[in-house]
């Protein structure tokens, strides 16, 4: 069971305090599935956070199963694996790299006392249940990111934890993968009775879920149950109008609250036009549509990869491809999880030699590789950070505030990068490669963690960009990339 009650978060920074969560309450029972969703830099991640006890609460209380979250930030008591089945995006990089990934799932199994043998034999049909038993023996530096993601889950759930926390598991699957993940957390959750807590801007989890609930600024702001939309009213009294409905209402700063026995309407002080219901579509974000090529002012071929495939230890990770990337231009690397998108993605930026093929590059061709799971000086500034990668490619600090706005982030220019959200992060590392004005820009999954609009926004950004004369590359799963792409290469 979870329970957050009145919980605040404030994460200090040297120039401006951020508060993260603003008297967040949320109950989740035994066998009970909440989806959480929200936009970027909500407080989703911090709840995560707060939860799994990387962060203790400011105010507030929080527990997991009846222990005081406060007792295990830092390890402090119970174990918190021993509650608590994690499960983040990019949690495949958690997988102990000495073990096979049969042993990885087992020794989860074993941590919660299961017996060595019994052990072995659930993680074989753990493996079985998310397709990849064909990897119980290989090691997880030679999986894919979608493959060894679907290996990292299998292990969480091998603990046979009383509580689920999930922090969007599938943004780097294919819908098939992402699928499988989602009927099998459920199905956990129905033979184990434990809680699931998933967060995630995917709507497909939403089948799964017995609420979906919606947080914005930090608090618990709507929540949906059998197809009834709700907005939620906290101890205090406060109550979050969605956009779109105060923006039809016309309610801008100011209302006034009036009604009856079994009704209350809102309005602004200035007309009569009444809020009525709640949900519906944000009229101010429109859907933009893919232009391709038009407007490209040149186009120079950079980098040519010729029949390129690569193999490690006897298995072919990536099949034959063959890609011609051009200034001027955006690609986008699609295919099922484990087909070789990110392994192809490193190779056109020098990272690596394929087995078979050739790679042309051009000789001045300078790279930019941009990550979810980018480095950062976690305590410098999001502008400190940029100017920094700047200055090792012996670059001025230039104006980056403008590629910031491009990306819809240009107000997170003072904060420090530890402080951010995951959506935050990854916009982040997407304008630190495009900062270091580098001629082919590689982006792995750039908007697997952002909600739809600014999925939306960095897609056109993106696009934009490479039409300015950049060589944009992208691994993506995501039709907001593909419909503004170029050039798409399926692989798998």
């Amino acid at each position: 069971m979870i329970e957050l009650d009145d919980v605040f978060v404030l994460y200090r920074g040297a120039r401006h305090d951020v508060v993260a969560l603003r008297g967040l309450s949320l109950t989740v029972r035994p066998g009970e599935r909440v989806v959480v969703n929200g936009p970027s830099g909500s407080g989703k991640s911090t709840l995560v956070r707060v939860l799994t006890a990387d962060v203790e609460p400011g105010a507030g209380r929080a527990s997991v199963l009846g222990h005081d979250v406060a007792g295990l930030v830092g390890g402090r008591g119970v174990s918190r694996r021993s509650l608590i089945g994690i499960v983040t995006q990019g949690s495949g990089r958690d997988l102990a790299p000495e073990l096979t990934c049969a042993q990885n799932v087992a020794l989860q199994a074993r941590l919660a006392g299961v017996d060595r043998a019994t052990a072995a034999s659930e993680a074989v049909g753990a493996l079985e249940r998310f397709r990849v038993a064909h990897l119980a023996d290989r090691n997880p530096g030679t999986l894919s990111n979608g493959e060894a993601q679907r290996v990292a889950i299998a292990a969480a759930l091998a603990c046979r934890p009383g509580v689920i926390v999930a922090d969007e598991p599938t943004g780097e699957l294919d819908r098939a993968n992402a699928d499988l993940v989602y009927d099998l957390l459920a199905e956990q959750t129905t033979q184990t009775g434990a809680c699931l807590l998933l967060v995630t801007h995917d709507a497909a989890a939403n089948r799964i879920a017995h609420r979906v609930i919606t947080i914005r600024d930090g608090r618990v702001s709507a929540e949906r149950t059998d197809e009834v939309d709700a907005l939620i009213v906290d101890g205090r009294g406060w109550v979050r109008l969605p956009d779109a409905d105060r923006r039809r209402a016309r309610i801008y700063d100011r209302a006034v609250v009036a009604g009856d026995t079994d009704r209350v309407v809102a309005r602004d002080t200035d007309r009569s036009v009444v809020l009525s219901g709640v949900g519906g579509a944000d009229p101010d974000v429109s859907t933009v549509k893919g232009t391709g090529s038009a407007g490209r002012s040149h186009s120079v071929e950079i980098v040519r990869a010729q029949s390129v495939s690569f193999t490690v230890a006897h298995t072919e990770v990536l099949a034959p491809a063959t890609v011609v990337v051009r200034t001027g231009e955006m690609t986008a690397l699609v295919g099922p999880s484990g087909s070789g998108k990110t392994t192809l993605l490193g190779l056109l930026g020098g990272l690596g030699v394929p087995t078979d093929g050739i790679i042309e590059r051009a000789a001045d061709c300078s790279v930019a590789i941009g990550t979810s799971l980018a480095g950062f000086a976690e305590h410098l500034s999001v502008r400190d950070n940029i100017v920094l990668a700047r200055s090792v490619r012996g670059l001025s600090e230039a104006d980056i505030m403008t590629t910031l706005a491009e990306l819809g982030i240009d107000h997170l220019g003072d904060r420090p990068v530890w402080a951010l959200s995951g959506g935050e992060r990854q916009r982040v590392a997407i304008a630190r490669a495009i900062a270091s004005d580098a001629d082919l820009v590689l982006l792995d999954e750039p908007t697997s963690q952002l909600d739809e609009t600014s999925a939306l926004r960095v897609a056109t950004a993106l696009a934009e960009m490479a039409r300015a004369g950049r060589a944009i590359v992208c691994t993506t799963h995501d039709a907001a990339i593909t419909q503004r792409a170029d050039n798409i290469v399926t692989l798998g």
